[in-house]
This record gives structure tokens, sequence and C-alpha cells, in this order.
């Protein structure tokens, strides 16, 4: 997409928010943040972005706010972790970043093979 997701892992590995790709017949057209914010203890959408951050049209917004509220919200605890408290799991971060790293053919520095708080700020 384009745009700021990879500065959101500290966000998600405390349990700040959670990310899901937006589509329109197959492809992809947004992503959305829903998080708890600081008006209520309920999901709500924290950021709706399409490529490279553009604004996204009203119809996406209320397509996302329909899918939202599809769901169970009074069920759903969003439990956050304490910053710096997230634990680093080498089977999953391999798992995760493996398709990338051989997608591009190497492991880049700011990415390395096991998790680090560094790297783990750096996304």
């Amino acid at each position: 997409m384009q745009n700021c997701l990879r500065t959101y892992g500290p966000n998600l590995a405390h349990n700040r928010s959670r990310l899901w790709s937006v589509r329109r017949s197959g492809q992809r057209v947004a992503t959305l943040r829903v998080a708890a914010r600081f008006e209520g203890p309920l999901p709500g959408i924290a950021e709706l972005t399409g490529i490279r951050n553009a604004e996204m049209p009203r119809e996406v917004w209320w397509a996302a706010r329909q899918w939202l509220h599809s769901h169970d919200l009074l069920r759903m605890e969003i439990e956050q972790r304490r910053w710096g408290t997230a634990p680093l799991d080498r089977p999953t971060w391999r798992a995760i970043w493996r398709p990338y790293w051989l997608a591009r053919r190497q492991i880049p520095e700011w990415l390395p093979p096991a998790p680090s708080r560094k790297a783990l700020n750096a996304l």
C-alpha cells in the first residue's frame, strides 16, 4: 500500500491497535486501523487510509463502519500491554518476515532474523 503501516509495530505488539486490509473485488484499497481510543473502552476506527496514505471516500468509511459494528463490540477486550513488555517470539517473528526476506532475497539490517526491542521499535 506504500503507506506508513510499518510504523505500527510497537502499537500492534502492545495490543494498542489492530490492522485489516480493506478489499474491493479482491483488490486492496485501504488499510483499516481499529483501536480503543481515549474517548472510551470500545474499539473504533482510528484510521482508514488508501495507497500512499490517500484519504478514502465516504463509501469506504461507511463499509468499514458497517463491518466493525457487525461485531459484538461489548465482548471485544483490548487488553493493552505496558510499553516494553511485549513478548519477543522468534518462531513467530521468522514466520511473519520470512516471505519478505525471500521476496527481497536478503535480510536487511533493520529487520534481523531474531526479534529484539530495537528491531521492534524500528518498525
